[in-house]
């Protein structure tokens, strides 16, 4: 897909990013991409618990040997291991690779490594696989419990704000995410080619045939006039969260996005010493307990499952 992700396009939407409110601020009001989004387009879970291991570099590391079947003291001389991050010609070499009693299992695991951080959480180095994804990769039978749906939101998310600084010049996350969201709620913005037929309970993702669009100013300077002509035409709150990422998730303040008369948004409960100067390598949101459970609280909601912030209260 990388591609065919829309540059411009996406950069004109990124301009106009709030952070504070992970909303789209448009000329008729603000928009964002919901939970329900993420479900239709991709076709992923929203539903299970959130995925919050957080194990040490140590034993990323150990867990990059063992998947590879290479003496640890290799990874680095091999070039295997380097800048915190596994190469990813190195999985993609090793993947039909395994040791005879467990063939399936050990490919299987390779291809969610792969599939994780180079599908829902890519980063911006093009090339390397981030270790992170493995410790639940390792355990493919565990999958389908976790909600990856609310992990790559809250991942996309956070990119977004980062990208949205003065000197942010990129953005990594779900781009097939963002970019097929855009295609859904503006047509306006829509590829000039058929659609592809897909059945029903596919990925919406799946139906829009794109191609290599220009990338030239001229350009992203037109999406950025066509944008500020847009007119305007139930819900989860709280947080998403992938590890120690955790995100507001407001959909109450973009109902007219439903198709339902937009009310006056509740006032923001702003994170803990949330930090967005200009540098975005100095981007930092950390929210607490108190945080949520002021969120909550002042939405007169009570979590029925700790396990989940906010995302099936």
């Amino acid at each position: 897909m990388f591609s065919y992700i829309d540059w411009p396009l996406i950069s004109a939407f990124v301009e106009r990013w709030q952070p504070d409110t992970n909303s789209f601020h448009l000329p008729f009001g603000e928009m964002t991409i919901m939970l329900h989004d993420v479900f239709r387009i991709l076709g992923i879970s929203i539903d299970g618990d959130m995925v919050t291991d957080d194990s040490s570099a140590d034993h990323l590391r150990t867990y990059v040997s063992e998947l590879l079947a290479i003496d640890p003291h290799r990874l680095t001389v091999d070039n295997i291991w380097w800048h915190g991050g596994v190469a990813f010609n190195s999985i993609f070499i090793h993947y039909l690779r395994a040791t005879p009693s467990r063939v399936l299992q050990t490919r299987l695991t390779r291809f969610l490594f792969m599939f994780l951080g180079g599908t829902l959480f890519c980063d911006k180095s093009g090339n390397m696989l981030r270790p992170r994804h493995l410790a639940e990769a390792r355990e493919p039978g565990m999958m389908n419990e976790y909600s990856w749906g609310s992990a790559a939101l809250a991942y996309l998310y956070r990119l977004l704000g980062v990208a949205s600084r003065a000197d942010g010049h990129q953005l990594s996350g779900c781009m097939k995410l963002l970019q097929a969201w855009i295609y859904e709620y503006f047509p306006v913005f829509l590829p000039q080619r058929e659609r592809h037929a897909v059945p029903p309970d596919s990925p919406r993702a799946a139906m829009w045939s794109v191609r290599q669009e220009s990338k030239d100013l001229s350009r992203l300077v037109s999406l950025h006039a066509r944008l500020d002509r847009l007119t305007g035409r139930e819900d989860l709150m709280g947080f998403v969260r992938y590890r120690d990422i955790i995100e507001l998730y407001i959909p109450d303040r973009v109902v007219r996005q439903l198709g339902c008369a937009q009310p006056i948004p509740l006032p923001i409960t702003r994170p803990d010493h949330a930090y967005r100067p200009s540098r975005s390598k100095d981007y930092a949101v950390p929210v607490f307990v108190r945080t949520i459970t002021r969120f909550l609280s002042s939405r007169g909601i009570v979590s029925r499952r700790p396990s989940m912030i906010g995302v099936d209260t």
